[in-house]
């Protein structure tokens, strides 16, 4: 071998080190940010959920408030039932 395809082959490694290098930072950046966005939806899910239940239980008194207690969905404008 000469020294010309010794360096040559030296620059090609350091070439892909550099590469490899460059490849891997970025993947620790994508996993952090997975991390961080799996976090954030864990949150938003668990938000959604909460306001689901407020939103149920509101629904609930009203549609009782509306019906006389007579349940949800049973209200006077129902044409199922006959108005007094």
């Amino acid at each position: 071998m000469d020294v010309e395809t010794v360096l040559q082959s030296v620059q090609e490694r350091d070439k892909w080190r550099s590469r490899l290098t460059l490849l891997q930072e970025s993947l620790k950046e994508i996993r952090t940010r997975e991390a961080r966005l799996q976090k954030r939806l864990r949150r938003i899910k668990r938000e959604l959920a909460q306001l689901a239940k407020v939103s149920d239980a509101i629904l609930d008194q009203s549609s009782q408030h509306f019906s006389g207690g007579a349940g949800r969905g049973r209200s006077a404008a129902d044409p199922q039932f006959s108005p007094r």
